[in-house]
């Protein structure tokens, strides 16, 4: 199932890319690729640990591919394939020592938008975008930090789709540079631990964005 729900993924943004190009302005489809900078945390009843530990942002990367597909003057709907690094860190002390615990999940992202672009004439063009997106996850692993040694493993019951929701505001500058900052919240928690172990826990991914891109 899972390998069935990235393969329809990949064929649908793929289809996307491939409709014609023509002026924004007249409703054109616009084609780019992005990359920027994920501040990742996770939110939820579960994802506070209390106590002395302390929940911090962890940075990580996305890249990906764009199109927008223009409805009107104003209006488009935008298709993303993304590559995006989510997770968070716990800080707390031990007998006088830190200790630092760093999760990292990995995503393929298909977020689905639309977006308003109010009619403004110039070298810069602002937008603004909402909608759905459906995360694949790809991996999910933690490194322990404690008195100098390391530990890693791997993350285990995180479910393989996770729906969010994004919001955001961007702009396209000189008619193929863009930019844009986006909020992108789960709407349901990532974790599937069975109840024999004590789950599931609500955790959820929460990330702020900023995306720089090339429109072709």
């Amino acid at each position: 199932m899972k390998t069935l729900i990235r393969t329809m993924f990949i064929a649908a943004m793929g289809f996307a890319l491939l409709l014609p190009k023509y002026n924004f302005a007249q409703g054109r489809t616009t084609t780019g690729v992005k990359v920027g900078l994920n501040i990742a945390n996770i939110g939820g009843e579960d994802a506070d640990p209390g106590g002395s530990v302390e929940k911090k942002s962890k940075l990580g990367v996305a890249v990906g591919l764009c199109n927008v597909v223009g409805i009107n003057d104003m209006l488009g709907i935008r298709a993303e394939l993304l590559y995006s690094m989510k997770g968070f860190i716990y800080e707390g002390e031990v007998l006088g020592r830190t200790y630092t615990t760093i999760g990292t999940l990995k995503y393929l992202e298909v977020p689905l938008l639309i977006q308003y672009a109010p009619p403004v004439e110039g070298w810069f063009q602002p937008n603004v975008f909402i909608g759905p997106v459906l995360s694949i996850h790809l991996s999910a692993r933690t490194k322990a930090e404690y008195n100098g040694e390391e530990e890693e493993a791997d993350i285990e019951h995180v479910k393989s789709v996770d729906v969010g929701f994004v919001f955001g505001a961007g702009a396209v500058v000189q008619e193929t540079l863009t930019c844009d900052v986006r909020y992108n919240t789960g709407l349901t928690s990532f974790n599937e631990t069975p109840e024999n172990e004590g789950g599931p826990f609500d955790v959820k991914n929460q990330v702020i964005s900023i995306l720089l891109g090339y429109a072709f």
